[in-house]
């Protein structure tokens, strides 16, 4: 609801995956203790996996992927949907990189050197067809 009223691009998609039932909103019942605050959306992604017994989570800030590991659970970030979706040949290594530059470009950031082997990893799985 917050990024709709932002009007922020992906909030809308975001609504029309659910409307789709592509994604499932659910609500958190029990919090787990942990050793530091986190943003509530990064608390409530590692709360709801251990409720739902879930064992990866996606999270691509530092901080919550700490916590996700110390909770026992297996932090994914962005890049690792990506290089999935490029195994997976739903996407073609032009898509990989037009996806990359728009997370860019949209305030994601990234190392130079694991920006260079992201794109690497990406050439090695298309060029494996």
């Amino acid at each position: 609801d917050q990024g709709v009223k932002l009007e922020k691009k992906d909030a809308y998609l975001i609504e029309k995956e659910i409307k789709k039932g592509t994604i499932k909103v659910q609500k958190v019942h029990a919090k787990i203790k942990l050793p530091f605050y986190l943003d509530p959306g990064e608390a409530s992604v590692i709360y709801l996996a251990k409720q739902l017994n879930v064992q990866e989570v996606l999270i691509d800030e530092t901080l919550g992927r700490t916590a996700a590991s110390i909770s026992g659970l297996t932090p994914r970030g962005s890049l690792y949907v990506l290089l999935e979706a490029l195994k997976e040949k739903h996407i073609s290594f032009e898509d990989f990189l037009e996806i990359l530059e728009s997370f860019i470009q949209a305030g994601f950031r990234l190392r130079e050197e694991l920006y260079l082997n992201i794109v690497r990893e990406a050439r090695k799985i298309s060029d494996e067809d």
